[in-house]
């Protein structure tokens, strides 16, 4: 792509055709971003597929060289660039070409998506959000025919 204007931004996605009609195809998405600037924070893959018992390594460009640097699975902690491993996290700062490099080693199935205790607090918030929407569809009218059901 080439003259990416800031409306291109959205979720793509690339697909291979495997075989025939009981064939499952294969494809895979990413969302690009496409910013004014130059943004303080990004990575070349939004989406790493790795093999259980493997390892994937993630590389994490930023412009400010003193800004603190952290690498975290979302619901869990972080490691900073500071400390350098965790468990079968390690990052490595290479400040002259401003990036880091996260490698995770002895992959398993589940470093996959999103923490478990994640998903819950996600299913929640939706049906939060169903819930204030019901009500608001309901109050709304209520208002409008000026009764209320007793």
């Amino acid at each position: 792509m080439k003259k990416l204007k800031t409306e291109d931004s959205g979720y793509y996605w690339c697909a291979v055709e495997i075989g025939g009609i009981l064939t499952r195809d294969e494809s895979s998405y990413l969302h690009l971003s496409i910013t004014d600037d130059t943004p303080g924070l990004w990575v070349d893959q939004q989406e790493v597929t790795g093999v259980e018992g493997g390892h994937v390594s993630v590389q994490c460009h930023y412009n400010e060289p003193n800004d603190r640097k952290s690498w975290c699975r979302a619901g869990d902690s972080c490691i900073e660039v500071s400390s350098g491993k965790s468990g079968r996290s390690e990052i490595k700062d290479v400040s002259s070409e401003k990036v880091f490099n996260v490698t995770v080693r002895e992959l398993n199935r589940e470093d996959t998506g999103c923490p478990s205790d994640l998903k819950i607090v996600l299913m929640v918030l939706g049906i939060l959000l169903l819930a204030v929407a019901v009500a608001m569809v309901t109050w709304r009218l209520w208002k409008r025919h000026g009764e209320y059901p007793s």
